[in-house]
């Protein structure tokens, strides 16, 4: 049986894991209007999200509408969100870190981890 596109995108994004976060964000900043200067070689790819040190999965997102995508996905973030994905701005990390890091402040992260620590522990 012949493969979907959908699954040959998948194993392409494996094999090219820089050359995909790159090619998904350069349609992100398109859409968003910022710069997009980077290149693969400036996509560092880590076996595990350096914030939440859970592996890493390339090609798992999600280019359906309305469709979440998972947690542990590699997603390219923004370091300073206003300077765009330009070389020394970008760093990889889990899907789940950068919804966090996007939609909580520091202070609501600091609340959120103290709290963590209060009730539960062991």
């Amino acid at each position: 049986m012949p493969l979907t596109q959908r699954e040959r995108d998948r194993r392409w994004a494996q094999k090219n894991p820089a050359s995909y976060l790159c090619v998904m964000a350069r349609h992100r900043a398109k859409k968003l209007g910022i710069p997009f200067t980077i290149t693969p070689a400036d996509v560092k790819v880590p076996a595990k999200c350096p914030i939440l040190k859970i592996p890493l999965v390339i090609g798992r997102g999600t280019k359906r509408v309305g469709e979440a995508a998972s947690q542990d996905a590699a997603s390219l973030d923004r370091i300073d969100p206003k300077r765009g994905y330009v070389p020394g701005n970008v760093q990889v990390v889990s899907m789940l870190a950068n919804r966090m890091k996007q939609e909580a402040t520091p202070a609501q992260l600091r609340a959120f981890a103290n709290w963590v620590r209060r009730t539960q522990r062991k």
